[in-house]
């Protein structure tokens, strides 16, 4: 039964119709610039996942039996799709506290971000079953990489002044005109959309089965490494030592051979553009290098004083009021109070694991570890290259969020989670083809 239930997933999901619904999509992750504004909250803003959006929930209401069923069979789906109906019951809870608060906005709020959630898991729940083929499978990951491509383009241009800020002025007053092409103002998304790129980078450069150019890989990968340095964000980097760490020990030789290419093509790209260097240089001066002048600078980390307390841009201050606040409010503890409710804490911890046990308690943080664990447990033994970038890639995610909320759904992060979704499905579909 359940083989007949893929067949009519894989026939379903590939209508020419849902084919370019698909693909548009995936544009839509690149292309966070607002479509239509609107004033529910302040000022309001559809982006090109939210039109698309009822496209696919539409979907899911007509194969409601078979992909329920469907679901069980794929680990990391049933896993997110298990944390993500938690979710869609948890904001009932937020519903009851912004009636009691008298402050519906928040639940309409919290309304909007699931919804981006459903389209974000159902976009990659589709690609898994659309890409049944390795021609299909093929031609999208050249239409990623070449929207990859693009992007960093873009980026690499307005740092260098030749194409200005995109994202108006409310945008450049609140983001300081921080360049990001079209992915979001904020730094995490850039720093985040670079990370993810590469380490898919990685995993695809030491996988023959799937033809790519290596010009247009290792171009793409090096010029994804100049926008994780030109974003700026401290936790991306943080991410990317990780990772790198992880490649290091695991695969010692891969890691030098991939690194004497792709830096070597890094380096004759700034040599050929020695702004961009200069523009890098005082980037990763201003966002990390200018708290040590010396090794006494390295002392405090232990009491959350001395350099982290300065990198971290206030984190530990807010860490440490979630922390008290949820030691002071232990009927909190086991089932949170509300999806996206953070009324009475105020703005988000910049923590996924503090966050999470505020809104959506113990039980949320772990369904939540145990989707983005189970990446860590499928099996992979037959393409070690895709094993050694996902699980790297997962290992950064689970340091960084400590800094972060980056795989969740709040709007200064955009379209993050279903971009790490989406090529997190890219990296296990060749596993449909091994017999």
């Amino acid at each position: 039964m359940s083989v007949s239930f893929k067949t009519l997933l894989e026939k379903k999901t590939s209508s020419p119709f849902f084919t370019v619904v698909l693909y548009l999509m995936a544009f839509s992750f690149f292309y966070n610039l607002p479509i239509i504004n609107y004033s529910i909250k302040g000022n309001n803003e559809l982006r090109l996942y939210d039109i698309l959006g009822p496209i696919l929930l539409l979907k899911y209401i007509g194969l409601f039996k078979v992909m329920n069923a469907e679901v069980k069979n794929v680990l990391f789906l049933k896993r997110f799709y298990q944390f993500m109906i938690y979710c869609s019951i948890s904001i009932l809870l937020t519903l009851f506290f912004a009636f009691l608060k008298n402050r519906i906005l928040v639940f309409v709020q919290a309304f909007l971000y699931l919804y981006h959630m459903w389209v974000f898991f159902l976009t990659a729940f589709f690609l898994f079953y659309h890409l049944s083929s390795k021609i299909k499978y093929r031609r999208f990951l050249h239409f990623i990489i070449i929207l990859i491509l693009l992007e960093m383009i873009i980026v690499l241009l307005q740092n260098l002044g030749i194409i200005p800020f995109l994202w108006g002025q409310e945008y450049y007053t609140g983001y300081l005109g921080f360049n990001s092409g079209t992915l979001g103002p904020n730094k995490i998304v850039l720093g985040m959309f670079a990370l993810i790129s590469l380490t898919f980078f990685v995993g695809l450069s030491f996988y023959r089965s799937v033809k790519i150019s290596k010009i247009l890989l290792f171009g793409t990968l090096s010029l994804s490494l100049i926008g994780l340095l030109l974003s700026g964000s401290r936790t991306s980097y943080v991410g990317a030592i990780v990772f790198l760490v992880y490649f290091f020990f695991r695969n010692t030789g891969k890691f030098l051979r991939f690194g004497i290419l792709a830096f070597g093509l890094l380096a004759i790209i700034l040599l050929m553009s020695p702004s961009v260097y200069l523009k890098i240089d005082d980037v990763i001066h201003d966002r990390v290098t200018y708290v040590i002048d010396n090794p006494d600078d390295l002392k405090d980390y232990e009491d959350f004083t001395g350099v982290y307390s300065e990198l971290s841009t206030g984190r530990d201050e807010l860490h440490k009021k979630y922390f008290y606040y949820l030691l002071s409010s232990p009927e909190v503890l086991p089932f949170g109070k509300g999806f996206v409710n953070r009324m009475g804490v105020g703005n988000s911890a910049h923590n996924i694991y503090l966050s999470l046990t505020n809104e959506l308690g113990l039980l949320g943080v772990f369904l939540f570890l145990r989707w983005l664990t189970s990446y860590l447990f499928l099996s992979k033994r037959k393409i070690p290259s895709i094993k050694l970038a996902l699980n790297g890639l997962v290992l950064a995610m689970i340091v960084t969020l400590y800094f972060g909320e980056h795989l969740y759904i709040y709007r200064p992060l955009f379209a993050i989670l279903g971009y790490f979704l989406m090529i997190t499905v890219l990296m296990l579909i060749p596993f449909k083809y091994i017999k």
